[in-house]
């Protein structure tokens, strides 16, 4: 049983710097009742402003761009739907990591982050009694070895 599909995309174009790369923001359905909205580099904070606030409906803050990829939760401004944001920022900046890597840690780490909330709020579970950021780094490790295993040539 497929768990996603796109529903919608959005791709914000600048139109005064044609050299600047688009803005994407997709978003996937899930069985559960919340989407998940997938927000690549290059779509900035006025951009999902447009379109999305807080789940307690306050303005989206620098918050959602200051870390490498960040996750929220968020509503729908046109129909006031649930939704977990993850917004991709930027390579670390640490020297020596391998950026491919790094960003593979970073996707199922926030991807994680989305897990936990869907299993507590819309499934009535919990993963586990404790906060989920330890487990969110542990399934960000395991995911970079994986990586690293699987890429060797």
């Amino acid at each position: 049983m497929q768990q996603f599909e796109v529903k919608i995309r959005y791709v914000v174009v600048n139109t005064t710097n044609m050299k600047q790369k688009k803005a994407i923001i997709d978003t996937y359905e899930t069985l559960y009742g919340v989407d998940i909205v997938v927000a690549n580099r290059n779509t900035t904070l006025k951009d999902l402003q447009k379109l999305y606030v807080y789940a307690d409906g306050a303005v989206l803050d620098d918050y959602i761009i200051e870390a490498m990829a960040t996750s929220a939760i968020v509503k729908r401004i046109k129909d006031n739907k649930t939704c977990v944001l993850i917004k991709d920022n930027k390579d670390s900046s640490t020297k020596g990591v391998d950026k491919k890597v790094d960003r593979i840690n970073t996707i199922a780490h926030e991807a994680l982050h989305a897990v936990f909330y869907i299993y507590e709020n819309y499934m009535d579970q919990k993963l586990c009694g404790c906060s989920s950021e330890p487990a969110c780094y542990l399934i960000g490790y395991i995911a970079e070895c994986v990586y690293k295993t699987l890429t060797k040539k």
